[in-house]
């Protein structure tokens, strides 16, 4: 499964943050997105996960074998759809305990909806023309019923179990530690399988034993064919390819 952008552009409060911007994953490498403070990397993640709009270009995930769309730029079916965002907010409510928590984002996110694209290759071909797309890069097909993501959900107790957590279940959030908080929306990436994960500056706050915790899950969900992009200013310790904003502002 692949990440792939093509002449990308994001505007914020009326200012262009980057443009031009293209990439595409490697199979088993994780993205590492770097750049000076304020140049766009949130923003980036944001924008994949749907919560900002494209301004120009097009991103979209696709399968590794026959290049077949998944969700993105001129799918029905939206990209934020297929991806975890954890950004610099936990989203816990304190009043809910861990258990809870975790049981509430598996309801509330579920499995991933099926869905037939109904795309045809001129379909395709067209929105690729409008992002600008390179002409060595490979037609995309769309994706067909029966396709699934990589990774399986597990459930609430072993998700604790794996970051750590086991022992504060019945724990209200607002008791938690920073590190706790953060260990907890690890877990989420757990209970609800996606394919695409972002990931906006996931250490901080983790103890050294959190941040094993973290690298070990990405290294799996790399090796399970999973998407990982992290947002970062120091080195990743999973095999990775960086993706440098600094170098594509207009």
């Amino acid at each position: 499964m692949l990440l792939r952008a093509r002449a990308l552009a994001c505007i914020r409060a009326e200012k262009l943050l980057f443009s031009g911007l293209s990439f595409a994953s490697e199979p088993g490498y994780a993205m590492a997105l770097t750049g000076p403070n304020g140049i766009g990397k949130s923003s980036l993640l944001r924008l994949i996960a749907g919560l900002l709009p494209v301004h120009a270009g097009t991103v979209e995930l696709v399968k590794t074998q026959g290049a077949r769309v998944l969700a993105g730029t001129g799918c029905d079916m939206p990209l934020g759809q297929y991806c975890h965002y954890l950004g610099h907010r936990d989203a816990l409510k304190p009043s809910m305990s861990v258990i809870e928590t975790l049981d509430f984002w598996s309801a509330f996110l579920g499995p991933l909806p099926a869905s037939d694209h109904g795309k045809t290759q001129s379909d395709i071909s067209e929105n690729a023309e409008k992002g600008a797309a390179s002409p060595e890069s490979p037609p995309l097909q769309p994706l067909s019923l029966g396709d699934t993501p990589p990774a399986t959900p597990v459930s609430a107790d072993a998700a604790l179990e794996r970051v750590g957590l086991s022992h504060l279940a019945d724990l209200p959030c607002q008791l938690l530690s920073a590190g706790q908080r953060r260990r907890l929306t690890l877990a989420r990436l757990l209970v609800v399988a996606r394919p695409l994960w972002l990931l906006d500056e996931p250490t901080t706050a983790l103890d050294s034993a959190g941040q094993d915790i973290l690298w070990h899950l990405c290294a799996s969900h790399l090796d399970n064919g999973g998407v990982v992009m992290v947002a970062t200013h120091a080195p990743l310790p999973v095999p990775n390819r960086i993706v440098a904003l600094d170098r594509v502002l207009s």
